[in-house]
């Protein structure tokens, strides 16, 4: 608990309780994960495939800064549009 001072105008200084901390924390399983680790890699991409090894490696040896930059990387990796074939 912390104890906190305030001056209540009068020349006294009122003292309070507040707990440090209120509730439990919040989880939020698998929303963080999907956030910032979330992409999808294009289908035949040479780059696309090495960033998603890059990125299994990181997220098993919990390097989150590296897997984080992997799928920023392949979010970020430009793809041609795919051509529609018309007769």
């Amino acid at each position: 608990m912390v104890v906190i001072g305030r001056h209540n105008g009068n020349g006294d200084t009122a003292m309070t309780t507040s707990p440090t901390h209120p509730r439990p924390a919040v989880e939020l399983t698998g929303f963080v994960d999907n956030y910032l680790y979330g992409c999808l890699p294009a289908a035949g991409c040479g780059v696309c495939t090495v960033l998603v090894k890059e990125l299994e490696a990181a997220r098993q040896a919990k390097d989150h800064g590296t897997a984080y930059d992997s799928a920023a990387e392949i979010r970020n990796h430009p793809h041609p549009a795919p051509r529609i074939r018309t007769r």
